[in-house]
């Protein structure tokens, strides 16, 4: 589990390939808040036989990468925790 969120970390963002659902690969890239901590992700989903995987790492991740930077500026952290009623 180390190795595949240090692999996250150093290519932007992290890929499940068919391991929640056998018919859907996702990715997905962090947001950040101004400390450098999570504040939301954003994610995309394909189905198996939309994109490969390679296809993905290829044409959307650079996509998904970018614009996740591009929100980070503008990220605020939570008011609450996730597990708080809202």
């Amino acid at each position: 589990m180390r190795a595949q969120v240090d692999k996250a970390k150093s290519l932007g963002y992290g890929l499940d390939d068919r391991t929640a659902s056998l018919k859907h690969r996702s990715m997905a890239a962090p947001i950040l808040g101004a400390s450098g901590r999570l504040c939301a992700e954003l994610i995309a989903i394909a189905q198996t036989g939309q994109f490969s995987t390679s296809a993905l790492q290829k044409e959307v991740s650079p996509k998904l990468v970018q614009a996740a930077r591009e929100m980070t500026p503008h990220a605020s952290p939570l008011k609450h925790r996730p597990t708080d009623p809202l």
